[in-house]
Order: structure tokens, then C-alpha cells, then sequence
């Protein structure tokens, strides 16, 4: 930006003073001074000029005979001589000076003020924060926030001063959500109901996605009656194991008890002690089932002192083990349960 020196400035404020010179009238005519601010000054106002908060001028109420007396450097101001005493009064609108400040541009005089129109330091890069420092001028600060080249499709981010893609635009960081995108429609997102998620909450469980929305099931219950269920804050749920008697869902067994949060039951007994008979329980209505086994099937008697028992007409019988010793003199038999033969003397030989 142009700007003017000293020397500039001294021969501004002689060519304004060589012009009140030549029409003193003007000049002088009016017993008032003007100030930075615009406004009329009595001349036996004691405060000068101030232009910008600088010290007053050196030539107010300095003795005179004539304006040359009164010459000043002040680019926007006129010194004129009255009543023997220097005064300052603002010079003519529109004539070039500078205002000392480098963030603007095209100074000029404005009833005694200099004023410059303030510069424009856009780079036009979306990328940079633009601003006029008094020091340096324009600086263009890198950023880091949001641009676009356009696309509607894809998500922009400003790194150091320079635009760069970072993945989709339309991506809204719900998983119960599916989006696409067109170049000429832009995003379309579309609500998904049923895969699983987490909504955040650590006391929620089984999480889903419920048209578009995230949502947990029941405060931490398990669906199991065999634990107690609780929420600790942020730590999630908590499930102490109970021991009472619950229900295992199953119509075949009994005495059902809680056992290390599982519950678990006692298989229902359908023996009817014959075993000739396959015993079974019917898991639809719990009622028990003898059905005789073909004649044939093999059993047991319980008996240990036979074998080869089989069934026969429901009744399971079978061979008894021959314990003879071949001495007429001892009475030979099989002995339940031990199935051990024993041989005792016979009466039949006593003299």
C-alpha cells in the first residue's frame, strides 16, 4: 500500500497554507477552528486540535503576524493566525494522507481527520481466516473447520490451510441408519429396525435397532429368575446368583432349584419297577409311559442267581445257576443276594 512520508506531508500542509494564504477570507473570515471530530471550535477555546489522540499542535497560540507564522505539518489541518495566536482548523475534505494504520487503504481527509477506507484481505480460501493485523498486514490464519468443493456426496475438512475428503457426507453416525447418496439428490438415509447396537446406556441390554433408533430392553434383566438383577452406574449391570426353587420349563422333571444361576430339575421317575417295561416320561403332559417289552427282549431280574433272563408275557425270568457239588450228602443252593453257592451238611446222611 502507497504511503507518504514526512517530507509528503510538509509539502500537503504548505500547499494548503499557500491556499488560505491566497484567500484569507476563507480562511480567517470565521473566528472558529475545527477539530478532528468535525465540530466548530470557539477560537478562545484553550483545547487545540487533536488529531488521533496525538499531543497538540505545536502552533496553537503561538504568537503571529500573519498565517506563514502558522505553517503546520498536520496533513489534514490548516494553521491560520487570529488575534495574534496560531490556530488549527481542519483543511480541505479529500486531500491524501496517511492515517499510519497499514490495514487500510486510499487515505484522505474528512473534516480534519484522516481517514482510510479499510482493506480487504479475503484470499478467498475457505481453508484460512483472513484479518488485517496493524503490524503485518493481511495474515491468513490456517483452520480446521468444515469446506466442500461442491460434491454432495463426500465430507470436506480444512488441514493445514488445504481442503481434503474424509469420507462420506453422509454418513450421520447412527448404526440404525443406512445411508446413500446421488449426485444431483444428495443424501438418503433409510431407518433400519432389527440389528443389534449399543444405545449408550450401561444398563440396558439387547440392544436393537428400532426404526432408526437404538433402544436397550429391560434395566439389566437377564430373563433368568435365577439371578438378581441390579445397574451399578457406570460399571453396567450386575447379576448375583440366587438359590431358590424356580422352574426349568421342563414337564418331566421335579424339584426344580436354582444351582450357580441355572435352574435345574430332578429327571421324573416312571419306573414301575418291572423290567419288562420301557418306562418313558411324555414331555407334552408329563404322564408316564410303560410300554411291555416284546416277549424275548432281554431283562433283568435282579435275581443274581439266574440267567439268561428274558421277557415273557411282561414277566422276566430266566435259568437258575446249578450250584450241585455232587455230594448227596449237602444240600446246594444259590444264595440271594451275594449269588454265592452254599453247600450246608444233609440230614438225609446223619447216622
Amino acid at each position: 500500500m502507497q504511503r507518504l512520508d514526512n517530507t509528503k506531508k510538509v509539502g500537503a500542509g504548505l500547499f494548503i497554507l499557500t491556499a488560505c494564504a491566497m484567500a484569507l477570507p476563507a480562511c480567517v473570515g470565521e473566528q472558529s477552528s475545527y477539530g478532528a471530530d468535525g465540530l466548530s471550535h470557539d477560537a478562545s477555546d484553550a483545547a487545540s486540535y487533536d488529531q488521533d489522540g496525538a499531543p497538540p499542535s505545536p502552533i496553537e497560540g503561538r504568537p503571529c503576524t500573519s498565517n506563514i507564522d502558522c505553517q503546520t505539518d498536520t496533513p489534514c489541518g490548516v494553521g491560520v493566525c487570529q488575534e495574534a495566536k496560531c490556530r488549527l482548523q481542519a483543511g480541505p475534505d479529500g486531500f491524501v494522507c496517511d492515517d499510519n494504520d497499514i490495514c487500510t487503504l486510499h487515505d484522505a481527509c474528512f473534516k480534519g481527520a484522516c481517514i482510510g477506507s479499510a482493506i480487504q484481505c479475503s484470499d478467498g480460501n475457505a481453508c484460512t481466516l483472513d484479518a488485517c493485523d496493524p503490524k503485518a498486514g493481511c495474515v491468513h490464519a490456517p483452520t480446521n473447520q468444515s469446506c466442500s468443493d461442491g460434491d454432495p456426496c463426500t465430507a470436506y475438512k480444512c488441514t493445514d490451510g488445504s481442503c481434503y475428503a474424509v469420507g462420506s457426507a453422509c454418513d450421520d453416525g447412527n448404526p440404525c441408519t443406512q445411508e446413500d447418496c446421488s449426485g444431483t439428490l444428495g443424501c438418503h438415509t433409510v431407518a433400519l429396525s432389527g440389528p443389534a447396537c449399543d444405545d449408550g446406556n450401561p444398563c440396558t441390554l439387547q440392544d436393537t435397532c428400532t426404526f432408526g433408533a437404538c433402544k436397550g430392553g429391560g434395566l439389566c434383566d437377564d430373563d433368568n429368575a435365577c439371578t438378581a438383577d441390579s445397574c451399578e452406574g457406570t460399571n453396567g449391570c450386575k447379576h448375583v446368583n440366587l438359590t431358590q426353587v424356580c422352574s426349568d420349563g421342563q414337564v418331566c422333571t421335579n424339584f426344580d432349584t436354582c444351582v450357580n444361576g441355572t435352574c435345574k430339575g430332578t429327571i421324573k421317575t416312571c419306573d414301575d419297577g418291572n423290567p419288562c417295561t420301557a418306562d418313558t416320561c411324555d414331555s407334552k403332559n408329563a404322564a408316564c409311559s410303560n410300554v411291555p417289552i416284546l416277549d424275548g427282549g432281554d431283562c433283568d431280574d435282579g435275581n443274581p442267581c439266574t440267567y439268561a433272563t428274558t421277557c415273557k408275557q411282561s414277566i422276566c425270568s430266566g435259568l437258575s445257576y446249578d450250584c450241585s457239588d455232587g455230594d448227596v450228602c449237602t444240600d446246594d443252593k444259590c444264595v440271594f443276594p451275594s449269588g454265592e453257592c452254599l453247600h450246608t451238611p444233609s440230614f438225609k446222611c446223619a447216622k
